[in-house]
């Protein structure tokens, strides 16, 4: 019997396939590596935007919210981020300024009362006085303590209604039932100034709001429209209906308002240039600002314009409680 017996030298084989073991790992390791610093240039490539937007939003504050975060320059995830927050920051920026005026405006308003009492109680303990001038100099004193606490009494409602704890308590309400109600109330001092204060015809259509608020949103423009009327002037309250809108609106034969202050009447604090009122007109400033915000909760809308014939009026426009189909 043959045996056939095959040898084969297997060394140089195994010191390749050694040698490609080490160069697979060194490739392994390189490629490893490699990525390491690609993934660590692109991430820091890639986040440079976002470091950047962080330096600069550390460094805003509430003397610089003017200043903005630098857009990448592409409308990516990072550059919508951008956006969002720089409009994120216009509103605070609004929102501050309307805040440090409203807090200039109201420190102006207290000072002025408070150095009033200060300059009577003054004068009055400069010498004797009799038991009349005695009788005035309170008198006077207790009209600006009673400036005072309205001016307290209406920052606090805003305030409350800024932080949203006012709640409205909503029902039907007669619309033509306040108007009447206050029309009559202010009929006096209409009189007493010369004025016609008249109603016009009346619509039984109901409204879905707060009596109470609604009462003070019709006594605050018939407050405003007799400040600005002239002795011997109108005041005109109407009624109108559409198929879903309640709206009452007040006039007055005044001066009219300047086309560029028509929007800003409803601001706090706000009042017209003089030369609108007879000089000096008495108020706050916080009366159609109180109204506008009533309105808005009771998902109506308000309006200033000017007649063609002159004067002013003031629309206020309220869902009906059941609308007309």
């Amino acid at each position: 019997m043959w045996k056939i017996r095959i040898l084969e030298e297997l060394g140089n084989v195994r010191r390749a396939l050694r040698k490609l073991r080490i160069a697979f790992f060194h490739l392994v390791l390189f490629s490893i590596l490699t990525s390491f610093i690609g993934g660590l240039i692109l991430s820091t490539k890639a986040l440079s935007p976002v470091s950047n937007i962080i330096g600069l939003a550390n460094e805003i504050e509430a003397s610089v919210l003017s200043r903005r975060l630098p857009h990448p320059g592409v409308d990516d995830e990072i550059g919508r981020l951008v956006d969002t927050l720089n409009h994120m920051l216009a509103r605070i920026e609004a929102s501050f300024e309307a805040m440090k005026r409203f807090t200039s405006d109201a420190s102006h308003e207290l000072r002025s009362p408070l150095a009033t009492i200060r300059n009577t109680v003054d004068v009055t303990l400069s010498r004797p006085r009799s038991g009349e001038e005695k009788d005035a100099a309170l008198q006077s004193i207790g009209e600006e303590v009673d400036r005072i606490r309205t001016l307290v009494d209406d920052l606090l409602l805003l305030a409350r209604a800024d932080a949203g704890r006012m709640v409205m308590q909503m029902k039907p309400v007669s619309l033509a039932f306040l108007l009447e109600a206050q029309v009559d109330a202010h009929q006096a001092r209409a009189q007493a100034r010369d004025m016609r204060l008249e109603l016009g015809a009346l619509l039984p259509d109901e409204i879905l709001g707060d009596e109470r608020w609604l009462l003070q949103v019709v006594g605050n423009l018939l407050d405003n429209a007799i400040k600005y009327t002239p002795v011997g002037g109108t005041i005109t309250v109407d009624m109108a209906r559409t198929a879903e809108v309640l709206r009452f609106s007040v006039s007055d034969t005044g001066p009219g308002i300047p086309e560029d202050e028509l929007e800003r009447v409803f601001e706090r604090f706000f009042r017209s240039d003089p030369s609108r009122s007879r000089g000096h007109v008495p108020g706050l400033g916080l009366g159609l600002a109180i109204a506008s915000w009533v309105v808005q909760e009771h998902l109506g809308t308000i309006q200033a314009s000017n007649r063609p014939e002159g004067g002013a009026t003031f629309t206020v426009s309220l869902p009906l409680a059941q609308p007309h189909t």
